[in-house]
């Protein structure tokens, strides 16, 4: 078939100097993939974050790509996610 899955790992989106909020309200990050030089996507990351006794974790962590939530996750420092790309 023509058709590719893609493996993708998102971690360490986390900025202390852009995201100290998220501790109290959720944030949104718009993030651009390159898959060639001709060809992207962009998925959307909204997370929440908690402190622990060694540094944070993503109390929730949701993905999405065109509007489609393609990962969620709880109390987790990444989460990974397959799709299909044409």
């Amino acid at each position: 078939t023509n058709q590719r899955y893609w493996e993708f790992a998102v971690r360490q989106i986390y900025n202390p100097s852009t995201d100290a909020n998220s501790f109290a309200n959720t944030i949104c990050k718009k993030f651009i993939v390159f898959y060639n030089y001709n060809s992207t996507d962009t998925i959307t990351t909204c997370f929440k974050s908690t402190k622990m006794k060694c540094g944070s974790t993503f109390s929730s962590l949701k993905v999405y790509k065109k509007g489609l939530l393609v990962s969620e996750v709880n109390n987790s420092v990444f989460s990974s996610f397959l799709w299909r790309k044409n």
